[in-house]
C-alpha cells in the first residue's frame, strides 16, 4: 500500500512514539519525500533513523567550561605524558582556565559522589573536592568489545561545589555543579576532567568487577573541530624498530590508535602491531601500575612535555623488532579517538 504525506505523519507518530522529537521531524521530511513505502519497511526505516540519531545522542556530550574555543585551553590531554620528567599515563584531560569560572555537567544525570577537600572518604587522592555523576545511554556505549549503558563524569580540583547539589540529585546537561579552582594536589587553576565506563572504580581497587580500567578519553565523546589542520607524520627505520612521530595541532590532539602492518613482496602480511590507548592494546594494563610504563612488548612510547609556546603537540613511538627479514612494505594507520583517519599510507621499507 502507498503512503500519501498526511498518512506518512501519522505513521511515524504511531511506529516512532520513543523516539525524540528531533528523529521524528527527520523521518518526516524523509518520508514525504518518498511516499511509496510498505508498512513493514516504513518501520524499518523509523527504527533505523531514531536509533542513529539516539546513538548520536548518547555519544555525544557538551563541554565542562563555557570558553568558546575549549580545545586551545587543554593543557594536558589523555594518555602518554611528561609529568615533571616522569612518564605517566594521563586518565583524563587538563582544562585551563582562571578561579571561579563555572563548571557545567556535560550530560543529564544525577550526582552520584561528592567529596570536599579533605574528605578522608575521597577515594580520589589529590582530587581536592571532587563531583562524580552517573549518566545512562539507552543504547549503550560500546567498550572493550562490550555494550555497557552507565558512565560516569569526574570533576576534580574544584574551588566549591554548588550548595544545590545532594547525592542521589538529578542535573541536566549544561547545569552549573561547582567552580573551578585548585584544590587538592594541583599548582595552579586547571579542571581534571574524565569519562569512565560502567564503574567508578580504578583497575587495581576491590570495587572494579568489571576486570578494566574504565577510564576513556572524554575527546571521543566531547564535540569540536576534527582534523581541520594538517597532521605530519615521520617514519624512521633503525636496525629492526621502526620510529612513528606524530605531529598534530595541539586543538585537534585526539590521537588514539597507531596500527603498522609489515609485508613481503607478494603484499602477504608478515607481522601487525597496535598501540590503543582506549583499549589499552600495546600497554600493560593488568594494574594501575604497569599502566603508567612506556614499555611494553616491544613497543616504546615517548610522549614530548606541552610546550605552551608552540601550537602543535608531539608524540613518538618505536615499534622494535618488527623490521623483520622479507619485510618490503610498511602499512601505517593513524586514527583519532573517534575512528577517523589522521594518516594512512603504505610504504616501501627502503623509501624511509
Amino acid at each position: 500500500m502507498e503512503h500519501a504525506a498526511s498518512y506518512v505523519i501519522v505513521s511515524v507518530v504511531e511506529h516512532c512514539h520513543t523516539c525524540h522529537h528531533t528523529c521524528k521531524q527527520r523521518i518526516v521530511q524523509y518520508m514525504i519525500k518518498n511516499t511509496t513505502y510498505t508498512d513493514l519497511f516504513l518501520s524499518v526505516i523509523i527504527g533505523l533513523t531514531c536509533m542513529t540519531s539516539r546513538a548520536q545522542a548518547v555519544t555525544s556530550i557538551s563541554w565542562p567550561v563555557g570558553t568558546e574555543n575549549p580545545t586551545s585551553a587543554i593543557e594536558s590531554f589523555f594518555g602518554p605524558r611528561l609529568q615533571e620528567g616522569e612518564y605517566d599515563f594521563h586518565r583524563g584531560i587538563d582544562i585551563t582556565g582562571s578561579t571561579g569560572d563555572p563548571v557545567l555537567a556535560t550530560d543529564d544525570g544525577e550526582v552520584f559522589r561528592l567529596y570536599e577537600e579533605g574528605d578522608e572518604a575521597n577515594p580520589y587522592t589529590g582530587g581536592g573536592n571532587v563531583v562524580v555523576l552517573r549518566h545512562y545511554s539507552p543504547l549503550g556505549i560500546n567498550f572493550q568489545s562490550e555494550i555497557f549503558h552507565t558512565y560516569y563524569t569526574l570533576y576534580f580540583h574544584l574551588s566549591n561545589i554548588s550548595d544545590t547539589l545532594v547525592k542521589g540529585a538529578e542535573v541536566v546537561e549544561g547545569q552549573q555543579i561547582g567552580s573551578l579552582g585548585e584544590s587538592g594536589v594541583a599548582t595552579h587553576p586547571h579542571l581534571h576532567f574524565e569519562v569512565r565506563i560502567a564503574t567508578t572504580c580504578a583497575l587495581s581497587s576491590d570495587c572494579n568487577t568489571v576486570g578494566f580500567d574504565p577510564h576513556v578519553n572524554p575527546l571521543r565523546f566531547l564535540e569540536f573541530t576534527e582534523n581541520s589542520l594538517p597532521s605530519q607524520v615521520k617514519l624512521t627505520k633503525k636496525k629492526q624498530a621502526l620510529r612513528v612521530k606524530v605531529v598534530l595541532p595541539k586543538t585537534e590532539f585526539d590521537l588514539n590508535r597507531i596500527k603498522v602492518t609489515t609485508l613481503n613482496r607478494r603484499n602477504q602480511v608478515l607481522g601487525k602491531k597496535v598501540l590503543d590507548f582506549n583499549r589499552r592494546q600495546g600497554i600493560n594494563a593488568t594494574s594501575n601500575e604497569t599502566i603508567d610504563n612506556n614499555r611494553y612488548d616491544n613497543i616504546l612510547i615517548l610522549p614530548k612535555a606541552v610546550d605552551s609556546s608552540l601550537s602543535n603537540h608531539f608524540l613518538t613511538v618505536s615499534f622494535r623488532h618488527i623490521l623483520k627479514k622479507k619485510v618490503y612494505r610498511i602499512r601505517i594507520r593513524i586514527t583519532d579517538t573517534k575512528g577517523n583517519d589522521i594518516y594512512k599510507k603504505t610504504r616501501r621499507l627502503k623509501s624511509l
